[in-house]
């Protein structure tokens, strides 16, 4: 770069954005969706900066597939800053780098925020320049503007200046701080307060980010934003699609649709496009989405729709070329779920053969011109006819089991339902984290984890010893698991594929290539893994927690405790009920204690958002706990009750 500079060539970083594309795709489905006498034209130059929805969004932290806002890391710190303007995007934007964050700017820029520290300013002369950004200086035109006003400095020399803080030439530098410290005294600052301010900009240019550079990223956060908040069916299809080679990402944005009330449906055979499509709270997955079925088959399938849907099966066979939907394609939409809708899977699985005949004789009608009765529509064929060649509709189905597999096998993930789902509240509560938060903690950090095995690969060390490396998913992302020999020896049974187990570890970062498309950042790619200290049943680590419910002696009526014991009656399991009676203070004669009984194990629950809403409605939330082996959930969890729903 120096080397250019000198001899006046200009250097231009030109960034692809994969996000660009999803904020196209998006703005396309949403004006497919508009009536056409109310056609939707959204100009993205002028949207309204202020949008409620917006930054009520923001605030909760749900910004999964929001550009820059996904990790763990910056979620939280963007519920901590609370954005109620624009310019909080940019300045959260800035502060997310590793040296707001280590110095503490972060911190102080969000206490001044909110109030909970006063606003003061180096020097009464940068107030303008640093009121924005309450008295902090964070973004490096701000240091600019401090050398210009402070010690009258060019921009020129002050974009000297910062160059030589950030790239540590220790001679200019000390050749700046001398014109610095001149330049004040020239404006009447005395030399002792002039260093102070030198060593103010000194400091914080090593974390000063540049403005310009914040803003339009902060520009393209907003856009989605925005979209997601006001159309978030749009906006997650679009997103879907983007992602559609990277079945972690797409597994990730299924589950944040879920929670986010969008349907997510499997590939049907008249509604599937291309690509991931919406419509009122529903996103269809398109027919590209299906391993075996390549790009020439659905552009067949869809030109062959184009004038009127499938009928059925066999009108499907019946139209479309041989030639580009063979058995595999065939098979592979069956599987998928893309013909449900003409009867089981199993049952369309045995008409293969026929539809396959059935293909290939129309295609050589077509060719020739001959008509016969695959001419006609089926309406028309003798009823016997279409006994003998259409699948029964009431033909036995494979077991759910058998479905989803099918549905990981051809799809990449589970669509249609999740082996975990009835286990998503003992996850919450137990793990410390989903899978999809790792990449954003610290190398060495204790981790309580649980999922499904995706897949185990077991070795023999140079000592003769087995270990395995395991693939762990969760309703949110993949993790890579280690668990060594003495590990190994004592739970092997445990580390099967599809088994449901729950982890007690530590993480471990490996370097590798690559980076995140659409990140902005240019640096390797760490991947995390998990080094298991232990292992237990999903089942068994569900009796690890208990439910702690605070009675207020004084409110414990007979009315009451009916309703609190049909409440846990009505979700039997292993987790054990702790009630805490509290006898109020006023009562001289006990004072102000609490009692700890154990209810009976026919009281002992499973937990279910239905069991925990109920009992915070009879309760209250503060009074409905869960408590992990005798350690609080709020001792270092980090994903209380109060982030439920979020």
């Amino acid at each position: 770069m120096v080397a250019l500079e000198t001899i006046g060539m200009l250097k231009i970083d030109l960034l692809g954005l994969r996000n660009l594309t999803v904020i196209a795709d998006a703005l396309e489905l949403i004006k497919a969706n508009s009536r056409e006498d109310l056609q939707l034209r959204l100009d993205l130059e002028r949207l309204p900066l202020d949008d409620p929805k917006t930054y009520e969004l923001l605030r909760a932290g749900r910004t999964t597939g929001i550009f820059q806002l996904e990790g763990a890391g910056i979620k939280e710190l963007v519920r901590n800053l609370a954005p109620t303007e624009f310019k909080d995007i940019v300045a959260l934007l800035a502060l997310y780098r590793p040296g707001p964050l280590e110095s503490g700017m972060a911190e102080e820029f969000i206490s001044r925020k909110r109030g909970r520290r006063p606003i003061t300013y180096p020097h009464p002369e940068l107030r303008s320049i640093l009121e924005e950004t309450y008295g902090l200086p964070i973004y490096q035109e701000q240091l600019l503007l401090m050398a210009r006003v402070l010690a009258g400095f060019s921009l020129g020399e002050a974009d000297l200046l910062r160059k030589a803080i950030g790239k540590k030439e220790r001679r200019t530098m000390r050749a700046m701080r001398e014109k610095f410290v001149q330049g004040c005294v020239q404006n009447g600052i005395s030399t002792e307060k002039a260093l102070d301010l030198f060593a103010d900009i000194e400091k914080f240019a090593r974390y000063g980010f540049n403005k310009a550079h914040s803003t339009a990223y902060a520009l393209i956060t907003y856009w989605t934003a925005y979209l997601k908040a006001n159309y978030p069916t749009e906006y997650m299809a679009a997103l879907l699609t983007s992602v559609a080679d990277n079945t972690d990402k797409i597994g990730e944005y299924v589950q944040e649709c879920r929670e986010m009330g969008i349907e997510v449906l499997p590939p049907e055979i008249n509604e599937s496009d291309l690509y991931f499509t919406a419509h009122d709270r529903r996103i269809r997955f398109g027919l590209g989405a299906i391993k075996n079925v390549g790009r020439g088959a659905i552009m067949a399938i869809l030109e062959a729709r184009r004038g009127r849907p499938f009928r059925s099966f066999l009108d499907f066979c019946r139209r479309l070329d041989p030639q580009k939907v063979n058995r595999e394609v065939l098979e592979s939409l069956i599987k998928a779920g893309a013909f449900d809708r003409f009867g089981t899977r199993k049952g369309l699985l045995k008409q293969v053969e026929v539809g396959l005949e059935l293909a290939q004789v129309a295609s050589e009608e077509r060719r020739s011109g001959q008509r016969s009765f695959f001419a006609w529509d089926e309406e028309e064929l003798a009823p016997s006819l279409v006994l003998e060649l259409e699948p029964g509709e009431k033909e036995e189905e494979f077991p759910q089991e058998v479905l989803l597999w099918f549905e990981k096998e051809l799809l990449g993930l589970y669509v249609s339902s999740h082996p975990l789902l009835e286990w998503e509240e003992e996850l919450r509560h137990l793990c410390s984290h989903s899978l999809n938060e790792l990449e954003d903690i610290k190398p060495g950090e204790a981790v309580h984890l649980g999922g499904r095995i995706d897949n185990v690969r077991v070795i023999t060390t140079s000592k003769g010893r087995r270990m395995a490396f395991v693939r762990l998913e969760d309703l949110k992302g993949k993790a890579e698991l280690t668990v060594f020999p003495d590990l190994y020896e004592r739970r092997a049974s445990l580390l099967q594929e599809d088994n449901l187990i729950y982890l007690l570890g530590r993480t471990e970062h490996r370097q590798g290539q690559g980076g995140q498309v659409g990140s902005g950042r240019d640096q390797d790619q760490v991947r995390v893994q998990v080094v298991v200290e232990e292992l237990y049943p999903l089942e068994e680590a569900a009796r690890m927690l208990e439910l702690r419910l605070l009675l207020p002696l004084e409110e414990v009526d007979e009315p009451f405790l009916e309703r609190l014991r049909a409440l846990l009656r009505a979700s039997p399991g292993e987790t054990p009920v702790i009630l805490h009676v509290k006898v109020s203070s006023d009562r001289p004669d006990l004072g102000g204690t609490q009692e700890l009984i154990k209810v009976g194990e026919e009281f002992s629950v499973r937990l279910t958002s239905r069991l925990l809403e109920g009992l915070e409605g009879l309760l209250g939330r503060s009074r409905v706990n869960l408590v992990h082996r005798g350690r609080s959930r709020s001792q270092g969890r980090g994903r209380g009750r109060s982030q439920r729903g979020k």
